[in-house]
């Protein structure tokens, strides 16, 4: 799509269908699991995993949509993953998303063992999930309870400049608003487009340091790998925060977790 045809297509938010996860598995997967050492297959199912594992836990999902006005095409553009964290119990994507997430690690399962039992991919996902779990700990222990949860926002990187990232943060925040929702949060990292975050008002509460750990080959065994000691880089998470009416920080105080 090219700028001079943007006026040929509208926005539209609508709940998630079955049919949306595939592509916006891709999306997830084009976003944060591009590796070279895996074959496509294998960072598809990764991909699967990744946004399964987000949209499990949701109370809704809010996907965004180009619609050719000629033809009334519709294009799977993004989502935004929302949670009401004071009804926890109440996920009605579970056995859908439940049943992706086994075909994923069943796929999984066929590509060689250095992916499904030591690789470093399957590894960052689990570190990532943990240190997640660290940040929000931290983030309750020394500031306010929340409410609510931004779990997924994605745009198709390709369809930038339609206006599909405001739409959806707008979305995603009447959400929050009709259900009485004023405080809520998300997960970030320095590979993401974390500025756009401190653009519309958010805070940073909580800065979590992470090792990207390598992988070896076993010394006797080319097609067993482990961890390695050492590690490729390092990247930072990040815990944002926000009130929902106007997207007003709620401070600017910014715990750091070595």
């Amino acid at each position: 799509m090219h700028n001079h045809s943007k006026q040929s297509y509208r926005v539209h938010i609508r709940a998630v269908q079955p049919s949306d996860i595939k592509p916006l598995a891709r999306m997830v997967q084009e976003a944060w699991h591009t590796d070279d050492s895996l074959d496509a297959h294998a960072q598809a199912q990764l991909g699967m995993l990744d946004a399964v594992g987000c949209m499990f836990r949701s109370t809704q999902i809010l996907v965004a949509t180009l619609i050719d006005n000629k033809t009334g095409q519709e294009q799977i553009a993004g989502c935004a993953a929302v949670v009401d964290r004071r009804h926890p119990e109440h996920k009605p994507y579970r056995v859908l998303f439940a049943r992706h997430a086994v075909r994923a690690l069943c796929a999984l399962a066929k590509q060689p063992a250095y992916v499904v039992r030591n690789g470093k991919q399957v590894a960052e996902l689990l570190q990532y999930q943990h240190n997640d779990h660290r940040m929000l700990r931290q983030a309750q222990r020394e500031h306010m309870g929340y409410q609510g949860e931004l779990a997924l926002f994605i745009v198709d990187q390709r369809l930038r400049g339609f206006g599909l990232g405001k739409r959806l943060w707008q979305a995603a925040m009447q959400w929050f608003d009709r259900r009485q929702i004023a405080r809520f949060f998300l997960f970030t990292d320095s590979t993401c487009d974390w500025q756009y975050y401190e653009h519309i008002g958010l805070t940073r509460r909580v800065t979590l340091p992470t090792r990207i750990p390598a992988q070896v080959e076993h010394e006797h065994n080319p097609d067993h790998v482990k961890l390695a000691q050492t590690d490729t880089g390092m990247m930072t998470m990040m815990l944002y925060d926000g009130l929902v009416h106007a997207n007003k920080p709620m401070g600017n105080t910014v715990s750091n977790m070595d």
